[in-house]
C-alpha cells in the first residue's frame, strides 16, 4: 500500500509483493522477447504497464541502468527484494545464450 504525503513524497506500508505479480511480469517479458522486442524496449513497456508500484519502480531503475550500459541480469541484481536469484540466473543465461 502506498501513502502519498504530498509533492513527490510517499512511503509504503510493507506488504509482500505477490508472487503472481512477479510471475505475470516475467511471463509478459518472455512474450515480448519472443515477439522480437529487445530487452530495453521490453523493460520500458513493463515499467509503464506494471500495476504494482514497487515492481514498476524497480523496472524504471533497471531501465536506467540498462541505458547506461549494464545488462538486464546485472541491473536486476540490485532488486533482489523483488526478483529472486533463480529469476536473475535465468535472465543471465538467456542473455548469454541469446
Amino acid at each position: 500500500m502506498e501513502i502519498k504525503l504530498g509533492k513527490n513524497k510517499s512511503f509504503y506500508i510493507l506488504s509482500k509483493i505477490s508472487m503472481l505479480d512477479i510471475a505475470l511480469s516475467m511471463k509478459h517479458l518472455g512474450v515480448m522477447l519472443r515477439s522480437g522486442m529487445g530487452f530495453e524496449e521490453s523493460v520500458k513497456v513493463l515499467s509503464e504497464q506494471t500495476p504494482d508500484q514497487r515492481i514498476k519502480n524497480a523496472y524504471v531503475d533497471i531501465l536506467k541502468k540498462m541505458q547506461s550500459g549494464k545488462n538486464l541480469a546485472d541491473s536486476m541484481k540490485e532488486h533482489r527484494d523483488i526478483f529472486s536469484d533463480i529469476i536473475i540466473s535465468i535472465i543471465d543465461v538467456g542473455e548469454e545464450s541469446g
